[in-house]
Formats: C-alpha cells, sequence, structure tokens
C-alpha cells in the first residue's frame, strides 16, 4: 500500500529527508506581540536567526500558534492527488498543543478515501523525530500495520524524553507546565530538568544549582536507560541555538557510551520560544 507520512513541524525532520516526496508537513507558528507571524521553515538557519531578531524587539514574549484547518486539509488534498493511499501521522502530544485534536478532526473527513493511522506521541522533538524515523524503517521493510501500531505504540511509552529549558515562564504561561508564578521565579533561579509523563503532561524531575551538575544528571539518567535496554539505545538531541554546546554534550555521552549513537538536530521556532535560547531537549530512544 502506497503510504505517507504526516508529520508537524516541531519535529525539525527536514535536515535529512527534505527531499523525500511522501512527508508531509503542517506548520506551527510564532506570533509576536504586534501580531506579525513567523511560520515554520525548512531554511532552519533564516528562520532562527529572524526569530531571534523579532524576539529582541519585543518585551513580552511571544506566542505560538498550532496549524490552521485549512493548512491540515491541504496536506490531506496533496496526500490524495499524489495518490497515497495510507496515511501514517506521527503528531505533537496532544497536551502539549491542540494539533493533534485538529488533525483528528479533519481526518474523519478523509476516512472513506485514505487509510488513516494518527499517533499522539504523548511528547514533543526529538521523541517525535524518533518515532516517525521508525515508522518509515518499517514501512520500507514492508511490515504489516498492526506489528508497526504495536512496535510505535511501545516506543511511545518508553521512549524517554527530558526538557532543558532556560526559562519556565513561557511554559507556565502556556499551561505546558503547571507550577504558580511564584514558583517558576524560584525555579528559574536553579537548572531544571523537566521530563514527560505516561499521560503526556510536562513536570519537574528535579532542580540542581548549575548546568555542569545537570549535565552530569543527565549522563546518570542516559546510564539508567542503557542499562534498561541492555545497551540498545540511541541518543537524539535538539537545541536552541546552542550547537557548539550540544556539540560538546554529545562528545561527553560518547566517552561514557562509545557504541551509543548520538545525533543532533536544530529546533524551531515554535520550540524554541517555550524553552528559551539554549534550552535543549534529550531523549534516550530503546532500539
Amino acid at each position: 500500500m502506497k503510504t505517507a507520512f504526516l508529520i508537524d513541524s516541531t519535529t525539525g525532520f527536514v535536515q535529512e529527508y527534505a527531499k523525500r516526496d511522501d512527508i508531509f508537513e503542517i506548520t506551527l507558528s510564532v506570533v509576536f506581540p504586534n501580531e506579525e507571524t513567523l511560520h515554520d521553515s525548512r531554511d532552519i538557519q533564516t528562520i532562527t536567526d529572524k526569530f531571534l531578531n523579532l524576539r529582541q524587539q519585543f518585551e513580552e514574549k511571544p506566542r505560538t500558534s498550532q496549524p490552521s484547518l485549512g493548512n491540515i486539509h491541504e496536506a490531506f488534498d496533496a496526500i490524495i492527488e499524489q495518490g497515497y493511499e495510507r496515511v501514517i501521522g506521527i503528531i505533537l502530544g496532544s497536551k502539549m498543543s491542540g494539533t493533534f485534536q485538529s488533525v483528528n478532526m479533519v481526518a474523519e473527513e478523509y476516512e472513506d478515501k485514505l487509510d488513516i493511522h494518527l499517533f499522539d506521541t504523548k511528547a514533543a522533538v526529538t521523541a517525535n523525530y524518533a518515532l516517525i524515523e521508525e515508522a518509515i524503517r518499517l514501512v520500507e521493510l514492508e511490515t504489516e500495520m498492526s506489528v508497526m501500531t504495536n512496535r510505535i505504540n511501545q516506543l511511545i511509552d518508553n521512549i524517554q524524553t527530558y526538557i532543558l529549558p532556560e526559562n519556565l515562564a513561557a511554559l507556565q504561561r502556556g499551561g505546558r507546565f503547571e507550577a504558580t508564578e511564584e514558583a517558576v521565579v524560584a525555579l528559574n533561579n536553579t537548572k531544571n530538568i523537566l521530563y514527560f509523563k505516561e499521560e503526556g503532561t510536562m513536570n519537574l524531575l528535579e532542580k540542581v544549582r548549575s548546568a555542569r551538575r545537570r549535565e552530569v544528571r543527565l549522563l546518570e539518567l542516559i546510564e539508567e536507560g542503557y542499562q534498561k535496554f541492555d545497551g540498545n539505545i540511541h541518543i537524539i538531541i535538539s537545541h536552541a541555538n546552542a550547537f557548539e554546546e550540544m556539540v560538546d554534550f554529545k562528545n561527553k555521552i560518547q566517552e561514557e557510551f562509545p557504541k551509543v549513537s548520538v545525533r543532533i538536530i536544530d529546533m524551531l521556532p515554535t520550540i524554541m520560544c517555550h524553552v528559551d535560547e539554549k534550552g535543549y531537549f534529550v531523549s534516550v530512544v530503546p532500539v
């Protein structure tokens, strides 16, 4: 069955797969206080530079906007026009955004034309990257859909994603991290490690005093995943304009775990504005 893949732009999947014609993307946006809207783009460096420049012009933080229903309809229409029969959708966790609900609602209109399988990742960014990559691998192996569904759901349950924000205020204002304003002010004086719980909510794992201690703790968490899956893991890192820092962290990981693959991907503005510049995500993915 000719299969298309549907992702949202927060996946950051464009670098390696931009030339594939079977991946369709719906686009989230950043809206600045003057209502200027910046859409996620495959031209990552240009869109990042523009985002950072605009953000410096306003004291008030920008907000994010999920894809329009029109944008989602366009994606499904393009999938049909190009002769695809089945769609596998890997979509940003429903607790983080209304994107999954919107895609699911539009998908119902196409059920008579397409075999549609949507997955709520209950996470974001690096986890989504791992999941769409696995979906592509399984399709290329001509895996039965029931087996693919079980495997993808198994990964959703077992990928552990850690969020390392530079500032918690944007997450708290957007309702993605539950805490009082007073608690956020106190936490912003520390370096925090958040994680996604099983239901997809973002929660505080622990707070430490320095970026160095946070890295040490992350290595300990990676060690836990390494032991849990008998060394059969890989690591995906997504960063908010912190490439050099992440290369240094990647080297530290591979000093501790030389057989573990570590990949670095760029974070697009719709996620960057929530974790702030230099924030990052780390996913421990069972192979």
